[in-house]
């Protein structure tokens, strides 16, 4: 036990003097009964008091206990006794007591200030070596320390409970047994390349547990040298990173899933930057090209293959997508390298920074050759139709009162009649339900009176029940009898191909939303439709925030996702009259029509704001947030036609995101 324990130092000073006092009554006392006044050591019994004193009490009660020892021994016990008189002899004796008296105080003073450093060096050992300990025995990480033979000379309890006996100290070799046997080689020729110079070496390899269980750790190895650069020992350090390499892998796989679907598109996709020139295409356009992706990149692009005619129609599409951002569907005959002619239709939309500058088209080329062929035959089908009565393309049935009274082979193979079976039946077994068949004949035969002709597209049913598209033209013959002659030609696949086009031309492609040009088109109907009603109208620009850390974290795929519910979202927030549409990235239209007062504009777009902000779950259980900036504008207030109201809403947006998103502007705001 340390000596300060056994002192009275740290007692208050009225204790220290207190028992000094006392110490030096009991040695004045003790020297009244051991020898007689006139003995000549008048000092015995105060050489110890001063000492204890010093020692227990401290400096200030020993000082004290000195003086009051010196006075004493003076006065009382040498001669002349109990006396002040002065005599060399008592002189002599008092000042040898005070002096080896002080001497024997520093001593015990220097002592105890010594054993008090001492204490507090041990102290802060202790200390350091228990941080020390606790450092490797808590840590999550394993670390261990081997000689230059392989020796384990270290291992923690992580590195223990992981790897068993291959842990234990003095086991030689053993870490070898816990690295997977692929990934050996590698680490010990990481470990040969060390050297005084370069001491320390990572890497990442896996190691094997005392249940089987593979594990991916993070290794960094130092190597500690001698004066003369021989390896004493190296020390290593390493951190579990599995999920670090199983969250790589998985975006490994799922790029190259994405690649895939890119390049073995069933439609040619690419990117042009803002000359024209090809960024990326996939297998589809070298297909279509009969040309190598290598020899197209920044070197030229669709317009090099194109006819006289369609160049010119290229360049003025493209150049409106570049600088006023307006996309049109439009149709190109191409020049493969080979010579091959093909007749495509272009879908591009244009992707801009956040400063709206254009970086590149996203764009789709859909080879339609077979289809414009298709068109141009039924165009020729369709000149030719009055001369063709008995034919096997064009179905012909001359009706009496909307009964058959003559039918070719062609209309009853058409409908999947026997022949001669629909003869003197009613024209309603081609329609799907009554109310169509009425329908038809309100349409259809006032014109037919009137013009003599009629033709229209309508769905009409085989005798199987089976819905077909088809393109119907009549001819009345004879108005007194109700005689009227229908030629009908199946359009099913052109019309399945025809919506399949309008669908890619007039919808987003990630959402199903109107597209820009789709969205122009229905406001400018809801537009005239306001001048007849005189109510409000509101268009809102929707640009979503925080939407580029969803994607930079957790990819693309999950900024699709979240941009297909938020287009739900937006869908059912809104009633069946209004118009969602998506522009592209994370930016949509929300068109209010048939509005009373602005007062249900705010409501409405509340519920919206808010049904936004809700929590998105993504595939794998991931949970992101976002919300949006509105910019209203309202008709006729800010503006009368489409390019004014998108405009405005547009400005009204940028000022809800300046003053920090999550709220609506609107237009009469900013101005």
């Amino acid at each position: 036990m340390p000596l300060r324990r056994l002192t009275l130092t740290g007692r208050p000073r009225r204790t220290r003097f207190g028992v000094a006092a006392g110490i030096f009554a009991a040695a004045l006392a003790l020297r009244f009964a051991l020898l007689p006044v006139d003995a000549s050591a008048g000092f015995l019994t105060f050489y110890p008091a001063v000492v204890l004193v010093f020692y227990l009490c401290g400096t200030g009660p020993g000082l004290w206990v000195l003086a009051l020892s010196a006075l004493s021994g003076f006065y009382i016990f040498y001669p002349p006794f109990w006396s002040w008189v002065i005599t060399p002899a008592s002189a002599f004796t008092t000042v040898s007591f005070v002096v080896s008296s002080l001497v024997i105080g520093l001593v015990i003073r220097t002592l105890q200030r010594t054993n008090k450093s001492l204490a507090q060096a041990l102290a802060h050992v202790e200390l350091s070596d228990a941080r020390w300990k606790a450092l490797v025995t808590d840590q999550t990480d394993v670390i261990a320390r081997f000689d230059a033979q392989g020796v384990v000379l270290f291992a923690n309890d992580v590195a223990q409970r992981l790897f068993g006996p291959a842990a234990r100290r003095c086991t030689e070799g053993g870490w070898k047994q816990a690295v997977h046997p692929e990934d050996l080689p590698q680490v010990l020729v990481g470990l040969a390349a060390l050297t005084p110079a370069n001491p320390q070496v990572r890497f990442d390899c896996r190691v094997v547990d005392v249940e089987g269980a593979v594990h991916w750790v993070d290794f960094v190895d130092h190597a500690f040298y001698d004066a003369s650069g021989k390896l004493l020992e190296i020390q290593s350090i390493g951190r579990e990173v599995t999920q670090r390499k199983m969250l790589e892998e998985n975006l490994t796989r799922a790029e190259a899933e994405l690649r895939d679907l890119y390049d073995n598109a069933p439609y040619g996709s690419y990117s042009l930057d803002a000359q024209g020139n090809f960024l990326r295409v996939n297998k589809a356009v070298e297909d279509l090209l009969g040309c190598p992706a290598a020899a197209m990149l920044h070197t030229c692009g669709p317009r090099d293959f194109a006819s006289p005619d369609s160049q010119r129609i290229f360049d003025s599409n493209f150049r409106q997508l570049v600088d006023e951002n307006l996309s049109h569907p439009h149709e190109l005959d191409l020049f493969s390298t080979t010579g091959v002619l093909r007749h495509v239709r272009i879908h591009a939309t244009a992707i801009r920074d956040a400063k709206s500058a254009f970086v590149q088209t996203r764009s789709a080329m859909v080879d339609i050759s077979e289809l414009s062929a298709a068109r141009q035959a039924l165009e020729a089908v369709v000149r030719e139709q009055h001369a063709m009565l008995n034919n096997d393309l064009v179905g012909i049935v001359k009706l009496r009162e909307r009964n058959a009274i003559w039918v070719n082979p062609a209309l009853e193979r058409l409908f999947g009649y026997a022949p001669g079976e629909m003869l003197g039946s009613s024209s309603r077994i081609l329609y799907p339900d009554d109310e169509s068949y009425a329908q038809f004949g309100r349409h259809a035969y006032p014109l037919l009176r009137v013009k003599g002709t009629y033709r229209t597209q309508a769905q009409l049913v085989k005798k199987t029940g089976e819905s077909i598209w088809v393109d119907i033209s009549g001819a009345m013959l004879s108005p007194e009898h109700e005689e009227s002659l229908w030629m009908m030609l199946d359009i099913t696949p052109m019309k399945i191909h025809e919506q399949r086009i309008e669908a890619m031309a007039y919808h987003d492609a990630l959402t199903g939303l109107p597209n820009r040009t789709l969205l122009v088109q229905l406001l400018e109907r809801e537009l005239a439709a306001r001048k007849r009603l005189d109510n409000l109208l509101c268009v809102c620009f929707i640009d979503l925030d925080g939407f580029k850390p969803i994607n930079d974290t957790h990819g693309h795929e999950a900024g699709d996702a979240v941009l297909k519910v938020v287009g739900e979202r937006l869908q059912e927030s809104v009633r069946g009259n209004d118009i969602v549409a998506r522009l592209g990235g994370d930016e949509f239209v929300v068109v209010l029509t048939h509005l009373p007062v602005v007062v249900v504009v705010r409501d409405t777009l509340q519920r919206l704001l808010a049904r936004l902000r809700m929590p998105i779950v993504l595939q794998g259980c991931a949970v992101v947030n976002i919300s949006a900036s509105l910019g209203i504008a309202l008709c006729p207030q800010d503006g009368q036609s489409v390019q004014e109201l998108l405009r405005c809403a547009d400005e009204a947006m940028y000022e809800a995101k300046g003053a920090g998103g999550n709220k609506m502007c609107f237009y009469a705001e900013v101005a």
